[in-house]
């Protein structure tokens, strides 16, 4: 995984902090090599329907729908795609959100990327 590397070295930039969907560390050949570089990190978001590993190294859990709880869209080789639509509501009205972690909508989407924005600079301290 290049992107531990690029935490741990810092080159070709430094990379302070990682939003992930579902990310898991165990997948990787080196796993104890992972969780170093995201233990090097100022700040970490995992979004997760499991504490799992990796997610307990985060700095915030944000709760994931399933996909029994949000619609896709998935498309594959050779022109074909499939859209399921959710069968039943999140389990926790108000904790989760449709998709990663937003689809509610536009506006939705604009103050959670910007409220995210708000706590990087917090965690930065600038």
């Amino acid at each position: 995984m290049d992107i531990a590397r690029q935490v741990l070295e810092g080159t070709p930039y430094p990379i302070r902090a990682i939003f992930a969907c579902g990310m898991n560390a165990r997948m990787f050949p080196d796993t104890e090599y992972v969780k170093k570089a995201l233990g090097k990190l100022d700040f970490f978001v995992d979004a997760d329907l499991f504490m799992t590993d990796t997610a307990k190294l985060a700095d915030i859990v944000l709760p994931a729908c399933t996909s029994f709880e949000r619609g896709e869209f998935k498309s594959y080789p050779g022109g074909y795609a499939t859209y399921t639509n959710p069968v039943i509501e999140p389990s926790r009205a108000g904790e989760k959100r449709r998709g990663y972690f937003v689809r509610a909508g536009k506006i939705t989407w604009i103050w959670t990327i910007r409220s995210f924005a708000a706590v990087m600079r917090i965690a930065s301290g600038t």
